[in-house]
């Protein structure tokens, strides 16, 4: 009777999994519309530009603090289907709407990962595998996305027409799985989930969000000569996808920092032949794969506050995207500044993880 109770649950699971994934792909397509298309090609400004990404990523702090304590996940989730609908109305039906398309648009992306991405954490357990597969779908919206924008090809309404069945369905779903609207989040608390001692867990949670702040500047300024020709193009995007989700599914299986380890390890060898496709394509599966296990990590530390945890370190991927904006030229060499690179994400890594590894 349990087991077939458990089967039941872990199918309900990945039903949301599932739609939490669509939901993903779909914000994050809607989000490089509104960015690339209406902020920076109709306007040009780089004041909304970044507005639109502090309040997506930066945002998700204070945002996921909230959605911890409203304790409605999937609403918040759907909430910010429905706002991102909204911004595209708005692109589309007024002359001049341009920082409430901005504001509208980050929001929505915001509520999305964070309603999503607490859910996730909720059910997975110490699984950190599920929050690897959420997260993925999003680069193959921003590529999907940008390929719209450069070739023109507006869709506002299959757009708004698939962000408001994932608004409709996350909801539905969660009551028919769940039994209520109310989600699984604990108590809202910044007390630390981990027994180990307070420094150690200070300089893990500042490993982690450092780590996380470099990822975001290698990812943003990485430039392979031989990226521009379509099968590289497109082998790069899968690695990118595949390294996410393959990253939470190793870990679970051979543990994290074995994981962390060789993974990190073989990238920082591979970083030093860009000129190399099958070399820099390894590298970037390798070198993402971490990204599940920062998440993962830092929401065990706050296990009272999973929505929290991940907004601190999506405010990391904001710095990062900041100091690509402060400082326009590379601060990092291609070769071996990379290679570099991946070794102080290997040893910051392996101190983020120490209180929580398995």
């Amino acid at each position: 009777m349990e087991t077939t109770e458990s089967q039941s649950k872990e199918k309900h699971f990945i039903s949301r999994l599932t739609l939490y994934c669509i939901a993903h792909f779909l914000i994050d397509l809607a989000s490089t519309c509104i960015v690339l298309g209406y902020i920076w090609r109709e306007f040009g400004s780089i004041e909304a530009f970044v507005l639109f990404y502090g309040i997506a990523f930066a945002g998700q702090m204070p945002l996921g603090a909230l959605a911890d304590k409203l304790n409605r996940n999937g609403l918040v989730a759907s909430a910010g289907c429905i706002s991102m609908i909204a911004a595209f109305v708005l692109m589309y039906l007024c002359d001049d709407a341009l920082y409430s398309v901005t504001v509208l648009g980050g929001l929505g992306n915001a509520l999305v990962h964070v309603g999503g991405g607490i859910d996730v954490l909720n059910h997975s357990g110490k699984k950190s595998g599920p929050l690897g597969i959420f997260v993925s779908p999003g680069a193959i919206g921003l590529f999907v996305g940008g390929l719209l924008v450069k070739n023109s090809i507006e869709i506002p309404y299959i757009v708004c027409i698939s962000l408001a069945l994932a608004a409709a369905a996350i909801p539905v779903l969660q009551r028919y799985s769940l039994g209520s609207l109310k989600s699984c989040n604990v108590p809202l608390s910044l007390r630390i989930g981990v027994a180990s001692k307070i420094y150690w867990i200070a300089l893990a949670v500042a490993s982690l969000f450092i780590v996380v702040c470099v990822r975001s500047y290698v990812g943003l300024t990485l430039s392979f000569d031989w990226k521009t020709q379509a099968f590289w193009g497109v082998a790069l995007l899968v690695a990118l996808v595949l390294g996410k989700s393959f990253g939470g599914v190793l870990s679970d299986r051979f543990g994290m920092m074995r994981t962390a380890g060789v993974s990190l390890a073989l990238s920082v060898c591979l970083f030093a032949f860009p000129h190399v496709p099958v070399a820099g394509v390894l590298a970037v599966f390798l070198f993402n794969m971490t990204m599940p296990m920062t998440l993962w990590a830092l929401s065990r530390i706050f296990n009272h506050a999973r929505g929290f945890a991940f907004g601190t370190l999506t405010l990391a991927l904001f710095l990062g995207f900041l100091l690509t904006i402060v400082h326009r030229e590379p601060l990092i060499p291609m070769g071996w500044g990379f290679s570099i690179a991946a070794l102080l994400s290997l040893v910051l890594i392996v101190i983020g993880i120490r209180p929580v590894a398995r």
